[in-house]
């Protein structure tokens, strides 16, 4: 009997979609949002009023967004640290299969620190822009994803400059904020989230030490404090060169 029940549930597979098998494998739903809804319109504007005034050459259409419904990292969530926040995260194409499946992670031990501003942990933005240059779209391939992801971010570890060794100075803090010359000059809630909207304002703030960052930059160190909640598809429109 068990061989038999092998045999059919081998022939429903072959059966099924290579579509349908490469969604279910990411063990992963994904639901469309309605454009009218609340939440799409939410989204929305986050992106638009977040495009960092340096990030010119380009401007961003959503397409499309969906819910992210991933159980396991639901159930590990910490729910017990305050402060959380929407925040982007952008990535190449070829990584999202990747990503929905196995969830954001931090760089495992044996991989070098160097090229990590602020050491081996998971970065977001609070700027739709800057995390979309992560998408290297280009005009031949113009269309990109952006993640939203609630972060629990606790209590920050605010830092003017880059530290490779940041995850070592958190103490009894639990993530790393790099201070930007600029932020979202306001915010929103969504389902008990803080939503960061712009349009982007001057911080005043200023690293009498060296380089000051542009923009803030977020970094978590447990892919615990992360719950991905929201996929975009997003057009990149390029400014013609002449």
């Amino acid at each position: 009997i068990h061989i038999c029940i092998k045999h059919v549930q081998s022939e429903q597979l072959d059966l099924e979609h290579p579509l349908d098998q490469s969604y279910r494998s990411l063990n992963c739903e994904l639901q469309p949002l309605e454009k009218a809804s609340d939440v799409f319109q939410v989204l929305e504007r986050y992106l638009f009023s977040t495009h960092a005034p340096t990030h010119n050459d380009y401007t961003m259409t959503l397409v499309e967004a969906f819910e992210v419904n991933k159980k396991k990292s639901e159930a590990a969530f910490r729910f017990d640290l305050p402060n959380r926040m929407l925040l982007w995260h952008g990535s190449r194409l070829g990584n999202w299969a990747g990503i929905l499946s196995q969830g954001l992670r931090v760089a495992p031990p044996e991989a070098p620190v160097t090229g990590y501003m602020f050491g081996k942990g998971i970065y977001f933005a609070d700027m739709s822009s800057k995390s979309a240059n992560y998408c290297f779209a280009t005009r031949e391939k113009d269309i990109g994803f952006l993640l939203l992801s609630e972060v629990a971010l606790g209590e920050c570890n605010e830092l003017l400059e880059a530290n490779p060794e940041a995850e070592k100075l958190l103490i009894s803090k639990h993530s790393t904020k790099g201070l930007g010359k600029f932020t979202p000059a306001g915010c929103v809630s969504l389902h008990g989230a803080t939503v960061p909207v712009g349009p982007a304002k001057e911080t005043g703030i200023a690293n009498s030490h060296g380089y000051t960052l542009n923009y803030n930059e977020f970094v978590v160190y447990d892919p615990r404090q992360v719950r991905m909640k929201y996929l975009l598809k997003v057009r990149f429109n390029f400014t013609q060169l002449w």
